[in-house]
């Protein structure tokens, strides 16, 4: 009997790989909504990847999933049977482009100018950043920044 396998096996090898290969990446982009942790420091929900790593976890429109849209984010998870495009929505620290630094250094510029009390200066360096990168609004306080260099300046 063991013979037999060991034939099958030789003669299959590259068919058996695959469908091994194929079954480990499928079981590996699904998750298992009972393993979802709440952060209660960040105020975020994630799922671990292993003992000491989680992940932050993000809707399809990018947001990080807090309390206000939890139940969305489980729709929206069921919907796609439980299949989490884990490669669109991880955040990659290491890999900053320079699109990344264009973006810090206007934000510095933007706080710099807003220190001088150069609020239409500032007001522009902060639509550059918006222009540069649109979802910029999401994720940090530009918004607040335009609409406060706007007001000083009397733009309303």
């Amino acid at each position: 009997m063991a013979c037999f396998f060991k034939k099958i096996f030789e003669t299959n090898r590259g068919i058996l790989l695959i469908l091994l290969f194929g079954i480990l990446i499928s079981g590996c982009s699904k998750i298992s909504i009972e393993n979802i942790t709440y952060n209660k420091e960040a105020q975020l929900y994630e799922y671990p990847v292993n003992r000491h790593k989680s992940i932050k976890l993000r809707n399809e429109n990018g947001e990080l999933v807090d309390n206000s849209n939890y139940d969305d984010f489980i729709v929206e998870l069921l919907d796609k049977k439980r299949r989490y495009p884990y490669e669109k929505r991880l955040e990659v620290a290491e890999t900053l482009k320079e699109s990344d630094y264009k973006i810090a250094g206007l934000y510095s510029e933007s706080a710099k100018k807003t220190n001088k009390k150069e609020y239409i200066k500032a007001a522009s360096e902060i639509d550059s950043i918006r222009k540069l990168y649109p979802k910029s609004v999401l994720y940090s306080d530009v918004a607040f920044w335009d609409g406060y260099a706007r007001e000083k300046a009397g733009d309303r």
